[in-house]
């Protein structure tokens, strides 16, 4: 299941979950720690899945492991000279890697000499990637608490080794990296590197929430934007005396309103809305008569040819990601409105009017409030007062 189909899942349905998490016993240790973030990750994952990735996984590390251990056998015997860097930051997904250049100030003091490593995927796992004895030892103990868990050890086996492949590599005194927030390794390499004198740090790329995905994570330490997010990882049974706040580059005031905007309103779609959401938007829309609005679709998740078609009907302008960067669309609208984008955080760092939608999937709205979506705090301005206001002559506050 792909990472927005779980997220939304999460979105819809919190009460579920929720009382299945109060099932889980509280980590003793990191391992305990990583196998409760394992199963929370794997909630909605068919039972079918699950079993398919069990079996694949039981026959696999054996496999990978004589490979692993072969591999740190021929670094060995090379002699390779390695590479000195303070610090070592990757990213799980290489079209987020823009997101280093909002490295905390901290860390780039710290860490002077900084590389990105972007991995090559089954060609560094074949090649690359390695394990030495003490790796093994670390890896049975994972075996020895969780037997059965193949899928659960195959992972665990594969990061331990790039790791292991990283530190040999650089030598570095920390790793930095993003988007593992999510990932239920992260606890066990925090404790793989604090063993080995180094750190092992994260920091938000994106709007957190109290979250099925990243319940349970620990690092050494993880940099939020705001105290409001520790509440939420303490919600899902994260640690709280591991994180701390910084101040991100991409909140910095650097959107000023038009005097004249364009748009009186514009809307920043998540990329996971319903057909049902489209339309009730559509008649949201329709019934604002101030001003004219648009939609901007999210640049990686919406089917722009859907979009365009419900729409074609309207005066409402879609938006062309490629050729509108956001700052001239932020600029150019007098109301900024989302469900629950990132880009409503900005908008607000830059005391432009924010509004949640509240209209067009009203379940949602509820279930956003139940997984303390830090924007509720932020505004009291709705969709349904522009529709209001709109519809009636009436007026909207403007949040301060």
């Amino acid at each position: 299941m792909k990472m927005y189909e779980i997220e939304n899942k999460i979105f819809m349905h919190p009460d579920e979950w929720e009382q299945w998490m109060k099932k889980l016993p509280n980590p003793t240790d990191d391992f305990q720690r990583a196998r409760n973030h394992y199963l929370c990750r794997n909630f909605y994952e068919s039972k079918l899945v699950k079993v398919f990735r069990n079996a694949a996984a039981f026959f696999l590390i054996p496999v990978l492991f004589i490979v692993l251990r072969l591999n740190h056998f021929k670094k060995q015997k090379k002699n390779k000279q390695a590479s000195k860097a303070d610090a070592v930051l990757f990213c799980t997904n290489p079209k987020f890697r823009t997101y280093f250049e909002d490295v905390p100030d901290e860390i780039v003091e710290k860490y002077p000499n900084r590389v990105i490593y972007q991995s090559r995927g089954k060609k560094d796992i074949l090649y690359s990637y390695c394990l030495n004895k003490e790796d093994g030892a670390f890896f049975r103990k994972a075996i020895m608490r969780y037997p059965f868990a193949f899928d659960m050890n195959l992972r665990v086996l594969s990061h331990i080794s790039k790791i292991r492949y990283l530190l040999e590599e650089y030598h570095p005194k920390a790793f930095v990296s993003i988007q593992t927030e999510r990932d239920f390794t992260t606890s066990l390499l925090a404790m793989y590197c604090e063993n080995k004198g180094v750190e092992y740090i994260g920091f938000m790329h994106g709007e957190c929430f109290k979250d099925l995905s990243h319940a349970y994570v620990r690092f050494t330490k993880f940099y939020v934007w705001d105290k409001y997010y520790i509440k939420q990882f303490a919600e899902t049974g994260s640690p709280v005396d591991r994180f701390t706040t910084y101040e991100s580059k991409r909140l910095e005031k650097r959107f000023v309103a038009s005097e004249n905007p364009k748009y009186y309103a514009t809307y920043y779609l998540n990329g996971i809305e319903s057909k049902e959401s489209l339309d009730k938007l559509k008649t949201a829309f329709l019934r604002i008569d101030r001003g004219k609005c648009s939609i901007r679709p999210h640049p990686k998740l919406t089917d722009i040819h859907q979009l365009k078609e419900l729409f074609s009907d309207t005066n409402i302008d879609i938006e062309d990601c490629s050729q509108i960067s956001l700052k001239d669309s932020l600029e150019n609208a007098k109301y900024i409105i989302s469900k629950y984008s990132t880009v409503l955080s900005e908008a607000y760092y830059s005391n432009l009017n924010i509004v949640i939608d509240d209209f067009s999937d009203e379940q949602l709205y509820q279930n956003l409030i139940k997984i303390m979506y830090i924007n509720l705090n932020r505004t009291t301005l709705r969709l349904s007062d522009l529709i209001h206001d709109g519809h009636s002559g009436g007026t909207v506050g403007v949040e301060a």
